[in-house]
């Protein structure tokens, strides 16, 4: 019994250490709705970011993806987002760049670098295995309780 939970554990283990892998595919990472909130972030994962301006009324599904206004590449941990100059004009922040912004709408989305570990899935996965593991020997525990009485009836 302990060995297996010492092999339960270690399964575990192996899997938060190696990890799941990061989505690449696109994903908006913050927005700027009406250029006059600010909202600055830390870049979750190497990769590249994109500057996009959402049109305010958009006539159809390709409009609402918006323009492309910027791209740039970004180490993990760099910030990332919007914020109003001194007079109050929306800037874009990328890392150490800045770019000013006509008023409007405005999303960064990110397409991380493939294979980077993601902790949040690993975490997440290594749970749920942990949980299926202990519930499986729970059974397996009241399973064998439950034959052992039956077989001292007999």
């Amino acid at each position: 019994m302990l060995k297996d939970a010492i092999s339960i554990l270690l399964f575990a283990a192996i899997v938060l250490a190696t990890g799941c892998r990061t989505d690449s595919s696109p994903r908006t990472v913050t927005h700027f709705p009406d250029g006059n909130s600010q909202t600055i972030i830390s870049t979750g994962y190497d990769g590249e970011y994109e500057l996009y301006k959402i049109p305010d009324h958009p006539e159809n599904e390709l409009d609402k993806a918006g323009q492309s206004v910027a791209r740039v590449h970004l180490d993990k941990g760099r910030r990332l987002g919007f914020h109003l100059d001194e007079k109050g004009r929306p800037v874009a922040i990328a890392g150490v760049q800045s770019m000013p912004l006509e008023k409007g709408t405005y999303e960064w989305v990110m397409r991380a670098d493939p294979g980077q570990y993601d902790p949040q899935k690993s975490a997440i996965l290594t749970v749920i295995i942990v949980v299926a593991v202990l519930v499986g020997e729970a059974l397996v525990i009241l399973l064998l309780s439950d034959l052992s009485h039956s077989h001292s009836y007999l």
